[in-house]
């Protein structure tokens, strides 16, 4: 391993480091969810609800608005009978509501109508100690939210870029002839051509939202919410909503169009037929759940599969022949040898959407807002990666294809070991809370080693695609790659109709 290699190595595993640290939490045996209720124009009903994490009932008392707040009439508490008690382990709701045309000012002379922002709090009692739940009713920019956490979600942009080039595979067949210096129209005209695949790793979601003004406070599945929504925060990512993966796939069908144009006659034709399995096996999930929104894909992944819970609804086992020509097509359009700052962006860029679409992104079993919320499934998940990345790593070694990044992945999959083990010993029915802050960081890192591990994947698929020799994997891709198109053009008719139905 190279010097300036170690030293990335070393600054990013010290950086995560020190933000699981700082990122754990006290455990709170009384949580009200959301911490500060954020109301807006399009969602005046809210519920807040009260949860007891501990082992002992809770008693309630003096619910009501501080009359002491300037705007405390115009929140109320809608409940027909208030809750006196929360038992242990269980939660209670209030319901309650803001009347948002107190806050209205009409527009003048064709000026737009505006909402001024008001606060108030919601006062009660828990067990005889005073509690207080901020109440804040404002008019939403998404896009001021989007630059509020505009710099974390670059920061996190280039942690993805810095992990890549530390431990993600590069081309190990060097272009023939001699090396000529690259000049400055060169290198923009390759830094255009890498454009879109940039923007494939900018747009995909890195993790769930950032609420950046409560980045030291254990957050719930509520506040999530509302920062999902743009009510004090965002998505992590650069762009959200509805058709983000339409735009990725225009970008991708972008970015080829002139590498496909350029290339020999056999390059060209599986480059073609890659592109043309690409496309529809990425649609599939989207068709599975009538949603082009990447972020919304991702999340839903997060829920157990129905028939066996112990498993996520990753796309990937749920959709595994899409899943599988999605990793082949990946390879086919990668499998020409070029640049390594260029390989490494192609296949990270595609690496990022197929982890996204068929692997949940930022989600693994066990991980939730709060923290590892069931240490056990998190480590079994931990240690199954760990041993990928090791056979991954192992095999790429052994093969003498990229020996420099293998064994960094090889390290870093056998550092995963221990954490991994740690969490299978947590006892049962506990949980590691984290502040959002080390939560985000965790997700950060979920989203960048599998990544990593799919980048590789796509490499070892590359590598036995170009490969002279006459193995049963080179054989088998060989034979798979002229009918992958229609095989993904077919699953995802069934898709449909299944859809549908």
């Amino acid at each position: 391993m190279t010097r300036p290699r170690g030293l990335a190595v070393l600054a990013t595993s010290v950086a995560l480091s020190c933000a699981l640290v700082l990122g754990c939490a006290p455990a709170e045996t009384f949580v009200a969810a959301p911490r500060a209720v954020q109301f807006s124009p399009a969602h005046t009903h809210v519920a807040l609800e009260l949860e007891n994490r501990g082992t002992a009932p809770v008693k309630l008392s003096s619910f009501r608005v501080d009359p002491r707040d300037p705007d405390w009439g115009s929140f109320t508490i809608e409940n027909q009978q208030n809750p006196r008690a929360v038992a242990p382990g269980q939660r209670v709701t209030l319901e309650l509501r803001v009347h948002a045309n107190n806050f209205l000012r009409r527009g003048h002379a064709g000026a737009p109508d505006r909402y001024h922002p008001a606060h108030a709090s919601l006062l009660f009692s828990a067990d005889g100690q005073p509690q207080r739940v901020a109440l804040e009713f404002s008019q939403p920019s998404r896009l001021a939210a989007s630059l509020r956490g505009l710099g974390l979600k670059l920061a996190a942009l280039a942690l993805v870029l810095l992990a890549l080039f530390v431990s993600g595979p590069r081309s190990s067949r060097p272009t023939a002839g001699a090396r000529a210096r690259p000049t400055l129209l060169s290198r923009l005209a390759e830094l255009r051509a890498l454009l879109p695949f940039l923007a494939l790793l900018a747009i995909a979601p890195l993790a769930d939202s950032v609420c950046s003004a409560q980045l030291g406070a254990v957050l719930s599945e509520a506040d999530a919410l509302q920062c999902r929504d743009g009510r004090a925060g965002s998505m992590f990512a650069l762009l959200g909503g509805q058709g983000t993966l339409l735009i990725l796939l225009a970008a991708l069908a972008l970015a080829l169009r002139p590498h496909i144009a350029h290339l020999d006659s056999s390059t060209q034709r599986g480059r073609q037929q890659g592109l043309m399995a690409l496309l529809p096996a990425l649609l599939a999930p989207a068709c599975l759940h009538g949603s082009a929104d990447l972020h919304a894909l991702a999340l839903v992944q997060a829920a157990p599969l129905p028939s066996f819970n112990a498993l996520p609804a990753w796309h990937a086992l749920t959709q595994p022949l899409a899943f599988a020509l999605a990793l082949l097509a990946s390879a086919a359009i990668t499998a020409s040898p070029r640049a390594r700052s260029a390989l490494l962006i192609t296949r990270g860029g595609l690496a990022a959407m197929i982890t996204v679409l068929f692997l949940g992104g930022w989600t693994l079993p066990g991980l939730a807002p709060r923290g590892v919320v069931t240490p056990g499934r998190a480590g079994i998940a931990l240690l199954c990666g760990a041993l990928l990345g090791g056979a991954l790593a192992w095999s790429h070694y052994r093969g003498d294809r990229d020996g420099r990044g293998a064994r960094v992945l090889g390290v870093a999959s056998a550092l995963a070991i221990a954490p991994a083990i740690w969490l299978l010993t947590v006892r049962t029915g506990s949980w590691i809370p984290l502040t959002h802050a080390g939560s985000t960081a965790l997700a950060l890192l979920v989203t960048v080693s599998k990544v990593i591990l799919i980048a590789w994947i796509i490499h070892g698929i590359a590598s036995r695609l170009t490969s002279d020799a006459r193995s049963f994997a080179t054989t088998l891709f060989a034979r798979a790659l002229p009918w992958a198109g229609l095989l993904a053009l077919l699953n995802l008719a069934l898709t449909a109709a299944l859809w549908r139905s």
